[in-house]
């Protein structure tokens, strides 16, 4: 058996497309070559080595697979390509030699958006109306188009024990009563003791972050203003392609609390 691995013994492996297309993301180039063993032993193929126009490629180069072929065999293989996260958009001719014979490899990059953001989750003390507390969020663009900075309009904000509560109450005030009416008691807690969206803003919206470009963003969340500050609650919102949480505990103390304080 023959081993192919870059352009080790690439020569006795044979193409028969002519022009062969690679499409996708820059790290995730994928398409399919139709490949023959015109040779008399097993080929393992491995990689195939890309060049440029003048067949010299820094870096090595290639195009990765893995497949056997039988001599005398001819099969249509998939293929893929990376090529750095930030290659912008467009199309980019390489080639690849077999022996005698040179095949022009186009590959496609698509347009990608794709973003990291450091922390997703966040705790804060403090839940009085009009409270306001401030996320500091690391993002790094790893895609290959500029990304623009969103500007939440607004964010959930619930009390933690809302749902525990409304069931609990509901229970209690129709112990004898059928599904409808329990359930009426629990809708009726949970309309009582909901709050309002949570107003956010991101002091950096609208700054365009170029790829492979850094920013740190401040994510200021206001308290609504019928909170009980008293009461513990978690909200979220959707930052692009991300879910940001973020819990607010209540500042004050309970009755046991203040109660073991003062013995």
């Amino acid at each position: 058996m023959i081993t192919i691995k870059a352009d080790e013994q690439q020569e006795k492996l044979s193409i028969l497309e002519k022009e062969i297309v690679l499409t996708g993301p820059p790290n995730n180039l994928q398409g399919s070559i139709h490949f023959a063993n015109r040779q008399s032993e097993m080929l393992r193929v491995k990689f195939l080595a890309l060049s440029g126009t003048d067949d010299k490629e820094p870096g090595g180069a290639s195009m990765r697979s893995s497949f056997r072929l039988q001599p005398g065999e001819e099969a249509l293989k998939p293929v893929k390509h990376q090529m750095p996260a930030t290659t912008p958009p467009g199309t980019y001719e390489k080639h690849i030699r077999t022996g005698k014979s040179r095949h022009v490899v186009k590959l496609i990059v698509q347009p990608t958006i794709n973003i990291a953001v450091h922390p997703q989750h966040f705790t804060f003390q403090g839940s009085e109306p009009g409270t306001r507390h401030t996320a500091t969020i690391a993002l790094r663009n790893l895609g290959n188009m500029p990304f623009r900075i969103p500007e939440p309009k607004h964010a959930s904000m619930l009390d933690m024990d809302l749902l525990c509560r409304a069931f609990g109450m509901g229970f209690r005030e129709a112990p004898d009563s059928g599904v409808n009416e329990t359930l009426d008691k629990v809708a009726q807690n949970i309309k009582a003791n909901m709050v309002d969206w949570a107003a956010m803003k991101i002091r950096e919206a609208g700054q365009i972050v170029e790829p492979g470009g850094s920013a740190i963003l401040h994510v200021d969340t206001l308290i609504p203003k019928n909170a009980d500050p008293g009461r513990d609650y978690g909200g979220n919102f959707r930052f692009w392609d991300k879910d940001i949480s973020i819990a607010v505990k209540s500042h004050l103390q309970s009755s046991k609390e203040k109660n073991r304080g003062r013995k």
